[in-house]
């Protein structure tokens, strides 16, 4: 059984909205076979920036907390926990080569002094 802290952070409405917000978010997790065991609301604050979603610009929200799990079937067929297959540690193997982009690319100074003055 795995337990998870969903933070929740909706744009400011009337309570009435907000709860049932919380309520859709709480049921989507049940019909995915997950279980809620409490929705908190941690009340209406500031953004700590201004956010715009769907055209509208929002500086306040309603922030709330959802404690849910996710019960793990054992699987029936035998097969190998994902970490141990041979062909997702090749996978893990090849993207540790992988250099990121934006570190491939190194500044060179071409001064003979060796170091950056500024």
């Amino acid at each position: 059984m795995s337990l998870y802290e969903l933070s929740v952070i909706v744009k400011h409405m009337p309570k009435g909205r907000t709860v049932a917000t919380m309520k859709r978010i709480a049921e989507s997790i049940l019909d995915e076979g997950g279980f809620v065991s409490k929705i908190e609301s941690l009340g209406t604050k500031d953004l700590p920036y201004k956010m715009t979603a769907h055209g509208q610009s929002n500086v306040r929200g309603s922030f709330g907390e959802i404690p849910a799990g996710v019960v793990c079937q054992p699987s029936l067929s035998g097969e190998t926990p994902p970490a141990f297959r041979p062909e997702v540690n090749k996978m893990i193997e090849e993207a540790k080569k992988h250099i990121p982009y934006n570190q491939r690319k190194k500044f060179r100074l071409n001064t003979a002094i060796g170091y950056n003055p500024f």
